[in-house]
Parts: C-alpha cells; sequence; structure tokens
C-alpha cells in the first residue's frame, strides 16, 4: 500500500494526528519523552508555516478509500549553517514511520523530501544521526548517505 506514499510538507490542520505519532516515536524510543501535548502541537504548527527560519515539517501520506488521505510518517528538518562549506546545511532530527508503512519505502520518500527542502534552502548537505541499535534504519542509511566516522557525540543538557 505505501507505494503510493507522497510526501509533502505538513499542513497545520494536520498536526493534532503528527503530535500522535511524536508520541509513538518517543514511545518507542529507548530513550522516552513524555512531552507536553499543547507545547509540541504549538511548535510542530509553526513548522508548518511557509519559509519559517528554522525548518520544516514533512508528511508521508497516501490515498485511502473513501477519498481522504492516511497519515504514516513525519520528518522534521532543521536549517543550519555549515562553516566548513560556508553554505547553510540541514539536520534531518527526526524521521519516523509507523509500523505498518516501514519496509516499504515511506522513509526514503520522507529523505528524499528532507533533501528537496534542503536544495531549496541552497544547503550544502542533510545531517542525521541514529542510535546504534537502530539497525533497521541503518540499512536505509547506509544505502543513501555517507556515514561518518571518527566523531564522537556529545551534548550538554541546560
Amino acid at each position: 500500500m505505501p507505494s503510493t506514499v507522497q510526501v509533502r510538507r505538513a499542513t497545520a490542520e494536520e498536526v493534532p494526528q503528527i503530535t500522535k505519532l511524536m508520541q509513538e516515536y518517543y514511545a518507542a524510543s529507548p530513550v522516552p519523552n513524555p512531552f507536553s501535548v499543547p507545547a509540541m502541537t504549538r511548535y510542530l504548527k509553526a513548522l508548518t508555516v511557509p519559509n519559517n527560519p528554522r525548518g520544516t515539517l514533512l508528511v508521508a501520506l497516501q490515498p485511502t478509500t473513501p477519498p481522504g488521505q492516511a497519515l504514516g510518517g513525519f520528518a522534521v528538518a532543521y536549517l543550519g549553517y555549515n562553516t566548513r562549506a560556508l553554505a547553510p546545511q540541514v539536520e534531518l532530527a527526526d524521521l519516523f514511520v509507523t509500523a505498518e508503512w516501514r519496509r516499504q519505502g515511506a522513509a526514503r520518500k520522507l529523505i528524499r523530501g528532507v533533501a528537496a527542502y534542503a536544495r531549496q534552502q541552497q544547503a550544502s548537505r542533510i545531517i542525521w544521526q541514529t542510535r546504534t541499535s537502530n539497525v533497521g534504519a541503518q540499512t536505509l542509511y547506509n544505502e543513501i548517505a555517507t556515514q561518518e566516522t571518527g566523531w564522537l557525540h556529545y551534548a550538554m543538557e541546560l
């Protein structure tokens, strides 16, 4: 069924559905993140605004019967800057596809959507990371991107 998946910028009306998918995404994570639903909803709605300087929110959809669309995934991408390239870069911060849609091309199409967004922003590259335990996603990532080695990832909570 997801072979008919289409990817586009999310609308504000779709944000409640995306927020539910975000809950599913974090619940399945090795590091769950119970978030404030109203705060997440406000944040995601801001990402649906065209030309948001922060980034974009994309959705994976497919036609349904009766006529409508089912939402089965999302991608959150942020616009930043790469000093080495002296050009914008896009960070693919979150990518999620529901269990029913996995291994059927939806994630690949979402990444292509992020790439299209990055090109529109004249970005030099897209960066992202995944947990070492996320072997399923790594299969796709290894097909479409170059894995950087020699770096350690750090985070400082503020």
